[in-house]
């Protein structure tokens, strides 16, 4: 069938992330389907499925939460890019699914935005901290010699600067992985319950 060779060429490139095995499976996975199901026609396909764009995101999500259960299998550490990228991954499938995003979606989109800018303040405030680090220390080193009670004090305020940053670094990446580990399983719990809504739906 012409409509749905052409329907599973475009899914097949927008799963470009996945391997090239991945994606053999899912498209003949979806292949069969389109086969069982009788759809004839491009919008059959489109109404029973979404368009190839909204497919490619559900399999992709599916992929992504499959993948971070079997490491949590292995018992191996989930680092907060993988969880952010997660999280991003079934953002994307839920907005572009033919349905309302719901109230957990738009919790979930709001609470990522959050997320991102408590980030970008929290990267300009350490990157304050070591802009005013670096001039305590270096103004610290040129009034040491000539007024030395001056310059102590603004080696004494670089250094304490430098403490600090010691210890808001892995404090901070410390609290990423864990929001974003709650966000994740919390995004995870959205999709699935996502997942069971639309299939009642179709």
């Amino acid at each position: 069938m012409k409509a749905s060779h052409g329907y599973l060429s475009e899914l097949e490139h927008y799963l470009s992330p996945l391997t090239s095995e991945e994606k053999d499976d899912a498209i003949n996975f979806y292949s069969e389907y389109i086969e069982d199901a009788g759809l004839q026609t491009k919008e059959d396909i489109e109404r029973k499925l979404g368009t190839a764009r909204q497919l490619s995101r559900k399999i992709l999500a599916d992929h992504s939460i499959k993948v971070d259960e079997d490491n949590r299998q292995k018992n191996k550490k989930t680092s907060p890019r993988s969880n952010s990228k997660m999280i991003w991954i079934i953002i994307l499938a839920i907005i572009s699914a033919p349905m309302t995003l719901g109230i957990g979606g738009v919790l979930l989109l709001l609470i990522m935005v959050a997320i991102l800018t408590a980030a970008i303040v929290a990267v300009a405030g350490l990157a304050t901290l070591i802009v005013v680090m670096a001039m305590c220390l270096y103004t610290g080193a040129l009034l040491l010699f000539t007024h030395w009670t001056v310059g102590m004090f603004y080696l004494g305020c670089g250094l304490t600067a430098l403490g600090v940053l010691l210890v808001a670094v892995p404090l901070l990446y410390w609290l990423c992985s864990v929001i974003m580990q709650i966000v994740a399983n919390f995004a995870r719990y959205l999709y699935r319950r996502f997942s069971k809504r639309r299939q009642r739906e179709v």
